[in-house]
């Protein structure tokens, strides 16, 4: 009966902020430019995407607090940490809809060389469609991939003088991509190479306007089983060795094993490869030329440091930087 009536309580707060009743202004999801660029008066690039929520459960009421799509994939991992109002909540559940969860997952083929990602009818593809290697040896097929949904927490003890950290335990999260196709079907990228004096080529370069970026939560770091286990009745994350809860009427909750959260965005991206005449033999070359692009970029567009993200993508001779 409590735990009845603990839910009823969280669906109405719940209820409460999706219809803008008795909720704070910042808690609304209403951003005013973006519904004038959903109906066409305004052109909709560059205005936020809506966030990644957590629900907050309290005694006298509940309250989400949000995080941009690409930070949430680590802060509302299952079974983290995150600190609110002096106190400590672990997420332990995934918001799904009741009827028919399966429909939520979704499968997808990444190739392990250059991090090129096949969704759709492309999973049946046999070679990666950027840099033609063959998916059947070096490609990896995910089939439990959920969109991150809304997470749930719950109270953890209390934060003390000598918790001045917080303590998380590192996810294996990876970033993917995905060419958008113009209307002639074609994949939408430019290609361009950097030579020197001799016409031997430093860098090749792919420029790949409104991209689709994917991060992808593996599971932890140190784990024996990739993946997270969710309790698909009661959107429970599961651990290692335990066992699923019964529904309110009785039945057992089915358990999803290997289930991996992901969360993906559209942004113009830029591939970087260095090529034969580069010093690929120093192991700080590879750090020293992504620091420096990355600056080169800030100072030509003048964009901030926070509008600007790069990392290694790939391995081999696919290894490049991705900005």
């Amino acid at each position: 009966v409590k735990d009845a009536e603990i839910a009823m309580r969280e669906a109405r707060r719940q209820l409460e902020l999706l219809t803008c009743q008795n909720v704070r202004a910042e808690e609304s999801d209403f951003y005013a430019y973006r519904y004038l660029a959903s109906e066409g008066f305004l052109p909709g690039y560059n205005f936020p995407a809506l966030p990644v929520r957590a629900f907050i459960s309290s005694r006298s009421e509940g309250e989400f607090i949000s995080r941009p799509r690409f930070l949430a994939i680590n802060e509302f991992g299952p079974d983290n940490v995150i600190y609110h109002e002096g106190a400590k909540y672990q997420i332990n559940r995934a918001w799904l809809p009741a009827q028919e969860p399966e429909k939520r997952f979704v499968r997808a083929k990444l190739c392990l060389s250059c991090g090129y990602l096949h969704e759709g009818e492309a999973v049946n593809e046999e070679k990666c469609g950027n840099c033609g290697g063959a998916l059947e040896s070096g490609g990896l097929y995910v089939v439990n991939l959920l969109e991150m949904p809304t997470q749930g927490t719950e109270r953890r003890d209390r934060i003390t003088s000598d918790e001045e950290e917080r303590m998380r335990m590192g996810y294996d999260v990876q970033t993917n991509f995905r060419y958008a196709q113009g209307p002639d079907g074609r994949l939408r990228r430019r290609l361009a190479s950097a030579v020197d004096v001799k016409q031997k080529k430093l860098l090749d370069v792919s420029y790949a306007p409104a991209a689709t970026l994917w991060r992808i939560n593996h599971g932890w770091r140190r784990r024996q089983e990739v993946g997270y286990r969710l309790d698909l009745k009661r959107g429970i994350w599961l651990g290692q060795n335990e066992t699923p809860g019964k529904t309110p009427g009785g039945t057992a909750g089915e358990v999803k094993s290997q289930v991996r959260l992901f969360v993906r965005g559209t942004a113009n991206a830029l591939l970087a490869y260095p090529r034969e005449g580069a010093a690929m033999d120093s192991p700080s070359f590879l750090p020293s030329l992504q620091y420096a692009l990355a600056r080169g970029i800030q100072e030509l567009f003048e964009v901030e440091e926070s509008e600007l993200a790069s990392e290694r993508i790939g391995e081999g001779e696919h290894l490049g930087i991705l900005f």
